[in-house]
């Protein structure tokens, strides 16, 4: 019995899928998703500041 997966005494459950092996690059891949989505908002923001300021272009240079 103690070789089965459930048996008394193994009650709860395991997070990330019992996934221990590789817990470490799912925190990491989380973590890169995090930033990207950070710099994405990041991004927006400045895009949301520069409303109804004037553009830097320099194809009408005078």
């Amino acid at each position: 019995m103690e070789g089965a997966k459930f048996y008394p005494g193994n009650e709860g459950r395991e997070v990330f899928w019992n996934t221990a092996n590789f817990e470490a690059l799912l925190f990491l891949l989380t973590a890169v998703a995090l930033v990207i989505f950070a710099y994405g908002v990041y991004l927006r923001w400045r895009m949301w500041q520069a409303i109804g300021k004037p553009e830097h272009r320099l194809d009408n240079v005078q």
